[in-house]
């Protein structure tokens, strides 16, 4: 089981929720030996949303998980700006 964070982006969280999905198996048996939450951002859940919007419950779902505390959004760039500018800057 692995304890630790873990980033979810756009392809894992479609994949787990549209059973449809290419990726839908190995999204769900990979969810099977994380410890949530699952650590996302706003821009990912825009894009799973639009994703998702004619796929019957899918924006429900999503949003279900952030009730859930499954997904956490954590980030916020307004109180992170510096350090992702210092970030920049070195690259």
């Amino acid at each position: 089981m692995i304890n630790s964070p873990i980033i979810a982006d756009t392809g894992v969280i479609v994949g787990l929720i549209y059973e449809k999905d290419q990726w839908h198996e190995w999204a769900f048996e990979q969810s099977k030996h994380i410890v949530p939450p699952f650590f996302t951002c706003e821009t990912v859940i825009t894009e799973v949303c639009f994703l998702l919007q004619n796929i019957k419950d899918g924006e429900q779902s999503i949003l279900g998980m952030i009730a859930d505390g499954f997904l956490q959004i954590d980030f916020r760039l307004s109180m992170e700006a510096a350090s992702v500018k210092s970030l920049i800057k070195k690259i």
